[in-house]
């Protein structure tokens, strides 16, 4: 009985002793198997961003690999075309953990030479878990520099990432301290962001959540204080989802490619975006038959802000109740009250009123229909409210009756 024990302690022993060998190649494996998958994810309609592995050294218990990023649309931020990346792992029983390095980039250790005096400031550790589950947390030092007779003042942040690669989950955290720009007279102060993609396979569909808060934001003389916004889209079709991602990476793409002088003209990214909607007309009439199905919501939830005329709040909901194809978005371009019998709506705005807002407008009715404009005025407070209600719209909480 005693032998008996004595080997199964044996077997569990060396079992443990080989788990971190195991999981180094495991982890390679996985590797490898995501590089190819991203480099030929959504075939030709996604911009050319290629991963690639330069090295992979696999020891027992650690391993050191060498990767990089390249693609067209770094050259505009960080002067090269290719972001290198030097991973260093430990094996361990449930998992591999990598501290990541950027020390092969020029541009970097340049930039920490020249502005901060050698120090290192960012830290990225990852967590990769046997189950599917991968964990990484990138936490930034505060630091100080100049930059010609600018000053920057940057406070430490921190940004979480949670990927269930079993069920295609992904939740994201930042927070960051703030960041003063003196010469240019803008500060932020305690930003903090939430982002939370799910994903529904049963139903086909997707979720996407996204919160974010801010104590303040000083640009010159005006001051934005205590701002939050929650934006929930809920039900979403996945495959029309990938086929949108798809179109913004591209178009992304395309911006970024006209240089940092696009981005200094608004006109210049207005162009480009208005040649690719032409381009991709048809393409656009696919996308937004997949993605106008029933369940569709979009939510607006907790915005609000404290500006010097006075607090804004706002809150609103739009739900597509049933299928809107397109014979449908035909109908309503015809008959615009055929828009209740596919959406419900609710919308709450309250605003203070300002000397420098004309509000003639807002209180004005746009259309006979209209009882009140779209908002009307309380205690020094322009209010808006809207609802849908039994087939109805109520505007106000005066009916309007479309036509």
């Amino acid at each position: 009985m005693k032998k008996w024990y004595i080997f199964v302690a044996l077997v569990i022993v060396l079992g443990g002793a080989g788990t971190p060998a195991l999981n180094g190649m495991l982890m390679e494996k996985r590797v490898r198997q995501s590089f190819e998958e991203i480099n030929h994810r959504d075939g030709a309609s996604r911009p050319r961003i290629l991963f690639e592995i330069i090295r992979y050294e696999r020891g027992f218990f650690s391993s050191e690999i060498e990767w990089k990023i390249v693609s067209g649309m770094f050259e505009n931020i960080c002067g090269t075309y290719e972001i290198v990346f030097v991973d260093r792992a430990g094996h361990g029983l449930t998992g591999v953990s990598t501290v990541t390095s950027l020390e092969k980039n020029q541009w970097f250790t340049d930039f920490m030479n020249e502005k901060l005096k050698g120090k290192n400031p960012l830290t990225i550790k990852t967590e990769f878990n046997y189950s599917g589950r991968m964990k990484s947390m990138f936490a930034l030092d505060a630091v100080s520099f100049t930059d010609g007779s600018d000053t920057y003042t940057v406070k430490p942040g921190q940004a979480n990432v949670s990927v269930d690669w079993r069920k295609d989950n992904i939740l994201l955290t930042l927070n960051f301290a703030g960041l003063d720009m003196v010469g240019k007279k803008t500060a932020v102060s305690n930003m903090a962001f939430d982002y939370e993609f799910l994903s529904h396979p049963k139903e086909a569909a997707v979720s996407i959540k996204i919160q974010g808060r801010m104590d303040s934001f000083q640009s010159g003389a005006r001051e934005i204080k205590n701002a939050a916004i929650g934006l929930h889209i809920n039900h979403m079709d996945a495959e029309g989802y990938k086929d949108l991602r798809a179109v913004f990476q591209e178009g992304l793409a395309d911006i970024v490619r006209g240089g940092a002088s696009t981005w200094q003209y608004p006109d210049a990214v207005r162009q480009t975006m208005e040649r690719q909607v032409t381009e991709k007309g048809f393409e656009w009439v696919g996308i937004c038959e997949k993605l106008l199905k029933s369940g569709l919501e979009i939510e607006v939830s907790g915005l609000k802000a404290q500006l010097p005329e006075g607090d804004i709040e706002a809150n609103g909901r739009i739900r597509l109740e049933k299928d809107l194809p397109l014979e449908g978005l035909i109908s309503l371009i015809m008959a615009p009250s055929n828009a209740l019998a596919y959406i419900s709506l609710k919308s709450h705005i309250s605003l203070p009123k300002s000397p420098d807002l004309d509000d003639r407008m807002l209180l004005s009715p746009l259309f006979p229909e209209m009882s009140t404009g779209l908002f009307i005025m309380e205690k020094d407070r322009l209010i808006h409210t809207a609802e849908t209600r039994d087939g109805k719209l109520f505007l106000n909480e005066k009916e309007v009756s479309i036509k």
